[in-house]
């Protein structure tokens, strides 16, 4: 019974109105609607909407031993990067008759480990996991045993044993150092992450030797770890105006640090651009809003969402490791004048 007690409407009610037979009014609502012709997928569709019909997915499952239900499980939906990764992944899903049941782990490795081992017990069809951490979260990874496949997405981990969608950090960074060098810069300072070990490994040695390769100045004393987040950034700027040597350009490995370490110049009466470049990474959607906006390499997030589901849903057994390429967005951050790219 509906809110009003009237009788919902059964899927032998559409097959009625439409004209034909039940079965065939199951694959007209599905994922076979191919099997049939568009004229009788229309009819059907049309009866269904006529009557307010809508599926019962726990029902469907039971019939069909599927759930068509994916699990989403990332470190934080308050970071605004995560919060867009998990809207395309749902769009894509939606467009491949999928629904997305997302989790957040709170950065914390108990919590995700329950979640994949809930995960594991059937009630979704496949995994997509950002991990907390690319090395400590690759044990309750690599323990993950079902038979649906899961996927690694946006941050690799030492676990090996399935796949993964991340960003090329060698295109994306050499791309940042060439822009800081023909902006003027000559030596360079970077802010780099603690929650992403193996990522920001791996991003700082492809700056290291972007740098090389451009003729950028990039002293040791000028690389420092910040904790993820705003006050990470300002934190690690307090580091760096505490030596003697004080980069023409500030490389900050995301967004919410660059953010950080912007505002900690200004309080310091230190200007953007003026008086020192930054960088961010990720694009993140205040990353045209704030001020000055800031200079930023645009991960590839509808495509990586694209490729992770086409991946999950084939099921395939063979391992891949996909590295897509960034675009870095260049804006007020590093620009003197006002006008930049978008």
């Amino acid at each position: 019974m509906d809110q009003k007690g009237r009788r919902r409407p059964v899927l032998a009610d559409v097959a009625r109105r439409a004209g034909v037979s039940q079965s065939t009014a199951s694959r007209a609502l599905s994922a076979k609607a191919s099997l049939i012709s568009t004229a009788t997928q229309q009819r059907v569709k049309k009866a269904a909407k006529e009557l307010g019909y809508q599926t019962n997915p726990i029902a469907r499952s039971l019939r069909l031993s599927k759930t068509s239900v994916i699990g989403m499980i990332v470190p934080s939906i308050s970071n605004p990067f995560f919060t867009r990764l998990v809207e395309e992944v749902e769009h894509v899903l939606y467009e491949n008759n999928y629904y997305l049941y997302l989790s957040d782990s709170r950065r914390n490795l108990d919590t995700e480990a329950r979640l994949l081992r809930a995960f594991e017990s059937g009630s979704v069809d496949g995994v997509l996991i950002v991990p907390c951490h690319e090395v400590k979260s690759a044990p309750s990874i690599a323990d993950f045993t079902s038979g649906i496949p899961l996927i690694q997405l946006d941050r690799p981990t030492t676990c090996t044993k399935f796949s993964g969608v991340g960003i090329d950090e060698r295109q994306s960074m050499f791309s940042v150092i060439k822009h800081l060098k023909d902006s003027g810069a000559k030596t360079i300072g970077v802010v780099t992450s603690k929650e992403t070990e193996l990522t920001s490994m791996l991003r700082l040695k492809e700056t290291e030797e972007a740098c090389r390769f451009y003729d950028v100045c990039l002293p040791r004393k000028l690389i420092v770890e910040g904790e993820h987040s705003i006050s990470g950034g300002a934190e690690a700027v307090e580091t760096l105006l505490a030596s003697n040597l004080f980069p023409d350009a500030l490389v900050c490995f995301s967004d919410l640090l660059s953010v950080g370490a912007i505002k900690q110049l200004k309080d310091q009466g230190i200007g953007v651009p003026e008086d020192v470049l930054v960088t961010g990474f990720d694009d993140t959607p205040f990353a045209e809003l704030f001020r000055p906006s800031l200079t930023t390499v645009r991960q590839p997030v509808e495509q990586m969402a694209r490729t992770a589901v086409s991946m999950l849903l084939e099921a395939s057994s063979s391992v891949s490791h996909y590295r897509l390429p960034g675009r870095l967005i260049r804006r007020e951050s590093t620009l003197l004048e006002a006008s930049y790219q978008d």
